[in-house]
């Protein structure tokens, strides 16, 4: 088979050998996966550009600007076909998270240390990072699936992605607020 890149796309069988785990159940993987997509989204949207940039005092005007952090997920399909078309989507994924946990790590120090415009730019970074991970984690589950599988466990993704996002906007916001925002 072959992608719109050109580029050879992966076959089930080749995805299966190379890149899941034997005996994986495939609620498993694509639950903490898309939990694992949907987290990062929620820490750039919600704790980090609503929560954060209004606690620490930053004009609704700049608050309003962190709306253009969704621009990364906006454009992703610009850089789809070279996530698609290199490597492994395990990989990629792989890759991604753990540049993820360093930006969540350099946007602790931009907050502890730098500021709100040093927060900023670690968003922006956080942002294109997550969304080319939202890339790998989609190529993933369709490659990975086939289309009654992936239809059957659409409930799964959908509803892990919106518990990565009450998590993120609950139980982090809390935790935030607790150990103090400023």
């Amino acid at each position: 088979a072959v992608q719109r890149s050109g580029m050879p796309m992966e076959t089930t069988d080749e995805v299966s050998r190379t890149d899941t785990k034997p005996g994986a159940p495939p609620a498993v993987w694509a639950g903490t996966t898309y939990f694992a997509e949907g987290l990062p989204y929620s820490l750039v949207h919600q704790l980090a550009a609503q929560q954060y940039l209004t606690a620490v005092g930053l004009a609704p005007e700049l608050v309003g600007l962190a709306s253009l952090l969704h621009v990364p997920w906006l454009l992703k399909f610009i850089w789809a076909p070279v996530v698609d078309g290199t490597s492994t989507a395990k990989r990629w994924m792989v890759g991604a998270l753990v540049l993820l946990a360093a930006c969540a790590g350099g946007m602790a120090f931009a907050a502890a240390e730098l500021g709100s415009s040093a927060v900023m730019w670690v968003l922006v970074v956080t942002a294109f990072v997550a969304a080319t991970s939202d890339i790998a984690i989609d190529g993933y589950y369709i490659r990975s699936l086939d289309q009654p599988k992936q239809t059957a466990l659409s409930g799964v993704r959908i509803g892990a992605f919106r518990l990565a996002m009450l998590f993120g906007s609950g139980a982090l916001v809390t935790l935030a607020g607790l150990t103090s925002f400023s």
